[in-house]
């Protein structure tokens, strides 16, 4: 566990306004996250989208130094200080899998917003996850650039979890995620029929 001379006494909202993520200036997702992650049994840190490498920057800070923080991307690796950046399409499942060896702590996904992806990565790497996040899941119903025809919302799949059906995810997954999946918590700034922001917490039982 960080000791605390290690542990910054920032907030993650101020952390994140200090390197420029999106997640505190313009999302502001960091004081909904501070409530529910744990910052100090924290050792394995997953974000898939790395984009100018801001928030990796953030979250190595916020959780310090004993924590190992792995960003995956699908556009060539950019160096992030502290942090382990890959080259990884997050619809390739054996590229996910390959390079999953042992469970996250937290897996946070930011990576393309499209359902097929949101949906496609949480099926192959919930498993391997104690906490869950994704995030601007409000991308699909905003955007038609994000969905296509037939794709279930991933938004409302994830608030009736013990029910999941994706097109994207096999017969064992879903029943893996039926079984274990339990959502903490979403956030929505805007409203439902007007969302600027959403983002959903979800707990994997099997790790209790």
């Amino acid at each position: 566990m960080n000791s605390p001379l290690q542990m910054n006494t920032l907030s993650l909202y101020e952390i994140g306004m200090k390197y420029g993520t999106d997640k505190a200036t313009f999302h502001k997702y960091m004081d909904f996250y501070e409530g529910y992650l744990d910052r100090g049994n924290t050792k394995r840190f997953l974000e898939i989208g790395v984009l100018n490498g801001h928030s990796l920057q953030t979250w190595k800070e916020w959780f310090g130094p004993d924590c190992h923080i792995e960003g995956w991307d699908i556009s060539n690796p950019i160096d992030v200080p502290g942090c382990h950046v890959k080259q990884i399409d997050q619809l390739n499942r054996h590229q996910l899998l390959s390079n999953t060896t042992e469970p996250w702590d937290i897996v946070l996904d930011d990576g393309g917003h499209t359902a097929e992806m949101m949906q496609t990565t949480f099926s192959v790497l919930f498993p391997y996850a104690k906490t869950y996040v994704i995030e601007d899941l409000h991308a699909p119903w905003v955007g038609s650039g994000y969905i296509t025809p037939g794709d279930e919302n991933t938004a409302d799949l994830v608030e009736n979890l013990a029910q999941w059906t994706s097109l994207y995810s096999t017969e064992q997954e879903t029943k893996y995620i039926r079984e274990n999946a339990e959502l903490v918590d979403v956030y929505v700034q805007g409203t439902r029929n007007n969302p600027v922001s959403m983002t959903a917490i979800i707990k994997n039982r099997s790790f209790n």
